[in-house]
């Protein structure tokens, strides 16, 4: 949660106006830029021009009563993005591969082709048209990337505030507040449209619009009782739209009856051992959803002898309406299972999954209610207790037009379809998900004051989390009859469909009919709600005037953490059976979402502060931690996979390990220092030009430093070898020697001898015994440093001019190294998480 707050304007008119401004000619590139735009044969950062300005300003209107405050700010971000992708090699174009990298077969006999060739009169019609949508190699470095492009990025952000504040008595007061915000970009792909090449819905055209209107009124009752009510109402529109236009599909040939208004090219996607470059669309896109709040919110403050009370409630109606594609366009997936490539099965149109999907409306609503109780005791001089209760009733979402669906999960393996609102009005019945009523979370704090030196702080907690999930695809609106969604397995010998054939409507059958390979979101009908317990310890020490030395333990443990898992997949067996072996075989994924997970952290904090003397301050701080999950962290990726930390869900303990998001350690300095000139300081205190040009310098600078990020290695094609139902496990291998290096590069950062895939005696794939999360990426080191002078124009009015550098050594923190076990490019690493080095100048008028 973030609170943001607009300060008020005062008895006098006060402002600042400001301007800061970047471009990539005071760049450096980043490790892995290898794209030349300025044509003299060496790579160039990335393109940059970035502008950001604005003014505040604020005064009175009635002088001692009302008061206004205003601002804007406008952000421009142009850029060009170095990307580095695989696509179809010459040779392979004309369907000719290496023999060095792999040795295509024919589906048909299973012998290789003559001449590791594939005739063009096998081609499937749809790839031979589609074909021409990848562009020409055009690098050539140590991995199979050879594709460098440079394709732009823009964005434009409008941001507006005002507050008005009236003073309607000494003993009442009120304000009123507004926001709007307005953002437009487009992230173009490395192929020109239709073919983008993107990985994500991130390449695509976004508006998105928001605002925010608060009214508060505080009462003073005497001198020791206040009341306060505030009204909010806020709303955001995040509308994600295609790069393409039009219905390309027509174009190539690929017959998809998706239903109109969805725009832009089906997508391709390329996988396995050799991966290539995507084409088309990324799913969930378009993606229009629009969320809102209305929020009231009373608080009473009651100060009686040692004892200040706090009490109040926190109302919510929380509101969210989405249309989304999904899977609306059709994605045709390749993977290698019939030729050894998966653009050798392209070729031929021999798909190993195809996914469709109608296009998903939901309007979302939540109840949120919650209450609390505070009494701050101060016992005794050097001692203060903090005591509080709170209640939180929190609904399950439900959709306003009850359009929510599930299967009853009691009565596996038979299918039972249950709706919304089937069995009553009520939060339960209409989100077909428990409504937990069992929210108490009681607090405490202690602070103790044994010197004046010396302070010691004690607190714990039990906070409740948000089940709510990602989208309304969790929240059973992605469930027939309302939507259907459907994948096409392939079997050993016979693929998911050919692209030639395309997608036909009657793939998803009828609001009537349920589909073959129909997917399903269900939840736990025992869900609770993520419980977290905090608690912290801190001793603080003054060493002198200015110093002051902190350290703390702090701890939580989490319980109930929502977590996903196909529990209709099926375990390791002979892929030929693996559709017999699913749970229910005429259905396909049943993602079921339950609150079993748990995560837990330990960490010692340690801070150094230097408060302001000697014309410096600064600080250091120190981080020791361990964080330990068994769930995905919702919010992001984990390690190298991005949805999936699951091996078997039969075994979900088989999953715990360190999370995503633990560095173990963390080291933060900072300092500011005023420069030895100028009035007041120790050189050139008299006016004159000399005092004027070097005189008001401050320099400040922060360094931090962390160790890497832990992740997995999994093996490629758990489907196939494995036998499991597709996607539906992270297959990780068996750990049979030390997989660091001596001295290791981005070239080689991981040993493959260190790892093999499982295997049973009897020569049976098996699931591996490498552990969730136990290998340790590059650690990370940025220092940023800033410039900064000071020229006063008389009165209250001062220019401020500032040269910020971030990433000032241009030292490049490498990301993970390629982790999938059978890549001809594995343990390799061609991406960094820090920015290359980049200055910004900025001005500021203050008045």
């Amino acid at each position: 949660m973030v609170n943001v707050s607009i300060k008020s304007g005062t008895k006098d008119i006060h402002g600042t106006a400001h301007e800061f401004f970047r471009h990539d000619i005071f760049d450096a590139r980043d490790a892995f830029d290898y794209f030349d735009r300025s044509g003299d044969g060496k790579a160039d950062p990335d393109a940059l021009q970035q502008h950001q300005f604005g003014f505040t300003f604020g005064g009175p209107i009635l002088r001692s009563r009302t008061f206004y405050f205003a601002s804007l700010e406008i952000s421009s971000v142009n850029t060009a993005e170095n990307r580095l992708l695989t696509v179809p090699a010459l040779a392979e174009r004309d369907g000719t591969f290496d023999p060095g990298v792999v040795v295509v077969l024919d589906p048909a006999t299973r012998a290789p082709f003559p001449g590791n060739s594939i005739p063009r009169d096998r081609w499937d019609p749809v790839a031979a048209r589609l074909l021409d949508l990848w562009p020409a190699p055009n690098f050539e470095g140590t991995t199979r990337a050879n594709h460098s492009s440079n394709p732009a990025h823009k964005r434009l952000r409008g941001q507006y505030d005002m507050r008005l504040d009236h003073m309607l008595s000494s003993r009442d007061r009120m304000f009123v507040r507004g926001s709007w915000m307005a953002f437009s970009g487009e992230r173009l792909g490395s192929f020109p449209v239709p073919g983008i090449g993107g990985s994500n819905n991130d390449f695509s055209r976004d508006d998105n619009t928001a605002y925010n209107v608060a009214l508060s009124e505080t009462h003073v009752f005497g001198s020791s009782v206040v009341h306060e009510i505030r009204l909010g109402v806020n709303s955001l529109r995040t509308n994600k739209q295609p790069l393409g236009r039009g219905y390309p599909n027509d174009d190539y040939g690929l017959h998809v009856e998706s239903v109109p208004g969805i725009e832009g090219l089906s997508r391709i996607n390329l996988g396995g051992d050799l991966s290539y470059a995507p084409l088309g669309e990324f799913q969930f896109n378009p993606n229009d959803k629009t969320a809102g709040t209305f929020q009231v919110l009373d608080n009473l403050s009651i100060a009686r002898g040692a004892h200040t009370i706090k009490t109040g409630a926190d109302l919510r109606w929380v509101r969210s309406d989405s249309v989304g594609a999904q899977h609306a366009r059709g994605i045709f997936n390749f993977n290698g299972k019939f030729t050894g490539s998966s653009f050798g099965d392209f070729l031929l149109g021999m798909t190993s999954g195809r996914q469709f999907s109608t296009v998903q409306f939901g309007n979302l609503r939540e109840r949120d209610y919650m209450f609390y109780a505070q009494d701050d005791w101060r016992i005794a001089r050097q001692l203060t207790l903090n005591l509080g209760l709170r209640y939180e009733l929190a609904s399950p979402r439900f959709d306003a037009l009850d359009r929510m669906s599930a299967l009853d999960s009691l009565v596996f393996p038979e299918v039972r379809v249950i709706r919304a609102g089937q069995f009553g009005r009520s939060w339960s019945d209409r989100a077909l998900v428990r409504t937990d009523t069992n929210n108490w979370a009681p607090r405490i704090g202690l602070a103790y004051q044994p010197a004046q030196v010396w302070t010691a702080r004690a607190a714990w907690g039990l906070f409740y989390g948000s089940p709510k999930g990602y989208a309304p695809v969790v929240h059973l609106l992605n469930n027939w009859p309302q939507s259907r969604e459907v994948t096409v397995p392939s079997s050993p010998t016979a693929s998911a469909g050919q692209l030639t054939d395309g997608i036909d409507a009657s793939l998803l059958g009828s609001a009537t009919q349920m589909p073959a390979n129909l997917s399903w979101n269900v939840w736990s009908p025992d869900f609770t709600t993520p419980t977290i317990s905090q608690w912290n310890l801190n001793v603080q020490r003054q060493l002198g005037p200015s110093w002051v030395v902190t350290t703390a333990y702090v701890g939580s443990s989490s319980r109930h953490l929502q977590r996903s898992y196909n529990m209709n997949a099926a375990g390791p067996g002979d892929s030929l059976t693996e559709r017999d072996r699913r749970m229910i075989p005429s259905l396909g994924a049943i993602t079921m979402a339950d609150s079993l997970g748990s995560a837990s952290y330990h960490g010692l904090q340690t801070t150094m502060d230097k408060r302001l003397s000697h014309g410096w301050q600064g600080s250091l701080s120190y981080t020791w931690s361990h964080s330990i999950d068994d769930v995905l962290e919702l919010a992001g990726g984990e390690g190298n996979s991005s949805f999936m930390v699951i091996q078997d869900w039969r075994n979900l303990q088989g999953d715990r390990g360190n999370s995503a998001f633990d560095r173990r350690h963390r080291l933060v300095a900072h300092a500011a220092v005023d420069l030895p000139f100028g009035a007041g300081r120790r050189w050139l205190q008299r006016e004159g030009p000399l005092g004027v040009l070097l005189g008001d310098w401050q320099l400040s600078a922060i360094v931090s430093a962390q160790s890497g990020a832990h992740f997995d290695v999994t093996v490629l094609d758990p489907t196939n070898r494995l036998g499991v139902t597709v996607g539906s496990s992270v297959w990780r291998p068996d750990l049979v020697g030390d997989p660091t290096v001596a001295h290791p590069t981005a070239d080689a950062w991981l040993s493959p001898a260190a790892f093999a895939i499982p295997r049973s005696a009897d020569g049976t794939y098996r699931y591996g015994d490498l552990g969730r999360n136990t290998l340790l990426g590059p650690g990370y080191f940025n220092l940023d440093a800033a410039l900064t002078k000071d020229i006063r124009l008389g009165g209250t009015r001062r220019l401020q001019i500032r040269w910020e550098v971030f990433n000032l050594t241009n030292h490049p923190s490498f990301d993970l190294p390629n982790a999938e076990l059978g890549s001809t490019d594995f343990g390799t690493i061609r991406s960094t998480v820090s920015t290359p080095r980049q200055m910004q100048f900025g001005v500021k008028f203050l008045f």
